[in-house]
């Protein structure tokens, strides 16, 4: 039998596809189980003051006894197994990530690496920093020493811009993956799913990437469009790339995980 160690279970989304497949939400598992035990006993008597009875004969008594017991359980990590059994059977998962579609379940393995949200809320602290030293990060941002742009002031204020944008908008911690084949997998994640603190990982493994871990997630695609938005709209997805640049590899593609584990 299959032993799998989750690491991260996205149970909102796993108990919905478990009530559409069953017609059901799993709340506890009952099992009940009936002993029944019979005893019997015969002998024999006599009425009368004779010696030789006026009534005799056999008596015979049964006893039975009835056993019930129940034991009722929490599914726990079965809703889990059972949804990934079915999605298994009905052939849902794509193993190339790159030749799934938009929308489709992805199944990918190899070596899992954590990004702590509070380490990222850091690194936007520290954009001060990287702009004096020119740091490669502020030339994400367009605004270090090796920026085409020349007016200190107009870079002081995009600085500014670009700090107030982090202490404004509530950043998420994300995962990366790099796969056997030099394929390279990132999402964000729900901090709630997780089985136990990122930070945990951070002070057991350090740096290091976590070896042979599989996700299992449906992989989402960016549409590129070329249209002109009004300038709301292309400031907020200038912003976005932005923010995507500094949590996500480069040419990453994007997963929202369902289940992220290892099999023992």
């Amino acid at each position: 039998m299959a032993l799998y160690d989750f690491l991260y279970k996205d149970m909102s989304r796993l108990s919905s596809y478990y009530a559409q497949i069953f017609r059901g939400k799993l709340l506890s598992v009952e099992q009940t189980q009936g002993f029944e035990t019979q005893k019997s006993s015969t002998g024999s008597g006599s009425v009368g003051h004779v010696s030789f009875a006026l009534v005799k004969g056999d008596m015979q008594a049964a006893e039975k006894t009835l056993e019930q017991s129940k034991n009722v359980s929490d599914p726990h990590d079965m809703i889990v197994t059972d949804v990934l059994a079915y999605l298994r059977s009905e052939n849902k998962f794509i193993e190339n990530v790159l030749q799934a579609k938009h929308g489709e379940l992805v199944k990918v393995s190899g070596s899992l690496m954590f990004v702590d949200r509070h380490m990222v809320q850091l690194i936007s602290t520290s954009l001060d920093f990287a702009f004096l030293a020119g740091e490669p990060i502020a030339e994400v941002f367009g605004i270090g020493k090796n920026s085409t742009k020349k007016n200190p002031q107009q870079e002081k204020e995009a600085m500014k811009a670009v700090k107030q944008l982090f202490s404004q908008i509530p950043l998420q911690s994300a995962f990366s993956l790099e796969t056997d084949d030099g394929c390279s997998i990132a999402g964000t994640l729900k901090e709630e799913c997780l089985e136990e603190p990122i930070s945990s990982f951070i002070l057991k493994h350090g740096g290091s990437e976590l070896a042979n871990f599989w996700i299992i997630g449906i992989k989402e695609s960016s549409n590129n469009d070329t249209r002109t938005r009004p300038a709301i709209f292309e400031a907020g997805k200038k912003m976005s790339e932005i923010i995507t640049s500094l949590i996500f590899p480069s040419q990453s593609i994007k997963v929202t995980p369902l289940v992220i584990y290892r099999e023992l």
